[in-house]
């Protein structure tokens, strides 16, 4: 994103100060408020100065004195080429203009490292080759997605929140007052420097509640993503003595895509098996309610329970006599019931 002359002048001050040095970006963004001595001669005093993006330096290889970064263009091709570095995103000039990432509090510029390889090959350091070489060592600061990204802060804020049970739009609300409240910080600080100045500060501009949602939705699914192999390990450990299952249209309502201003939705239903204590142990999203479109997920389950030395004793489904025979070729011997929910259900 192009950028103002008093964020150029921030973002010059701080590669300055950074002199190659880890901390500026292993600590997190850096921030103009409070505003030193040097902070103010660099960037002035108008009111656009207090409003400056914060600044996250990213660049591994001083991060990492001994880190060896292959060229990942030349590693396509099977060669390997060590990276250099030969100079900053930095706004210098318009092909360097550093990306914009959402903060828990202020907007914050990544601004990067291009590096270079004899072959001549550009290298952005934030560029997903790079990456992959880092993240077995360290966690970057910040998280990229294909049109925008966050900073690590504030994916973490978007997931603990979710996990514990907040809605997408309050967790919204709560971004959006950090962002408030760092915007009246830095009112505050300019109404205490210019306290003679006619000048009026910049209103508080809102993130438009789309963003939110479809930034704490890609937060939550990177999270997820990252995870997947340990929460699909975790489940494996789960044991029962008895089974229940049932189809949920709801979850895969939401899985689909738009075309043409239509949603095109991928799946009918979700088919969960849980155990006696409603953990479940295994999940398929499925088109139509078939026995065959499930079948090869009960035989896995069948054969993950056999190999824990599990006996199942019932199996609770809804449309349990035409289902009865086809569970019992799966699970011989197992009494295939009424679940509870159905039963009321059809009762009341």
């Amino acid at each position: 994103m192009k950028v103002d002359e008093e964020t150029k002048a921030f973002i010059r001050l701080v590669v300055e100060t950074s002199n190659g040095e880890a901390f500026c970006f292993s600590s997190g963004p850096v921030r103009a408020i409070p505003r030193g001595t040097r902070v103010r001669r660099a960037v002035g005093c108008s009111p656009k100065a207090f409003l400056v993006p914060d600044i996250l330096l990213w660049d591994p290889l001083s991060f990492f004195p001994e880190l060896i970064l292959l060229c990942p263009s030349c590693q396509e091709k099977n060669i390997e080429e060590y990276l250099h570095p030969i100079r900053w995103k930095d706004s210098g000039n318009d092909y360097d203009q550093p990306r914009l990432l959402f903060g828990l509090r202020n907007d914050v510029l990544l601004v990067g490292r291009v590096y270079f390889c004899r072959n001549k090959h550009q290298i952005l350091s934030h560029d997903e080759g790079i990456l992959s070489q880092v993240k077995s060592d360290f966690q970057p600061p910040f998280v990229l997605f294909h049109k925008s990204g966050v900073t690590r802060e504030l994916c973490r804020f978007f997931i603990s929140h979710i996990s514990a049970g907040m809605t997408i739009a309050d967790v919204q609300v709560l971004w959006h007052q950090s962002l408030f409240d760092e915007y009246g910080l830095r009112k505050m600080c300019f109404l205490k420097e210019k306290t003679k100045s006619s000048e009026s500060f910049p209103s508080f501009c809102a993130k438009g509640s789309k963003v939110g949602e479809k930034i704490a939705t890609a937060c939550y699914l990177q999270e997820y993503f990252e995870k997947e192999q340990l929460y699909h390990l975790r489940m494996c450990q789960m044991t029962a003595s008895s089974l229940s299952a049932d189809h949920t249209f709801k979850v895969s309502s939401n899985i689909g895509f738009w075309c043409e201003g239509k949603w095109i939705q991928l799946y009918d239903g979700l088919f969960i098996v849980m155990n006696e204590i409603g953990v479940v142990l295994s999940w398929k999203l499925c088109k139509g309610t078939a026995f065959h479109k499930v079948e090869d997920q009960l035989i896995k389950l069948k054969d993950r329970l056999n190999s824990q030395g599990c006996n199942v004793h019932h199996f609770y489904v809804d449309n349990c006599c035409q289902w009865r025979q086809k569970l019992n070729s799966v699970f011989h011997g197992v009494s295939v019931k009424l679940d509870p929910f159905h039963a009321i259900q059809r009762v009341t």
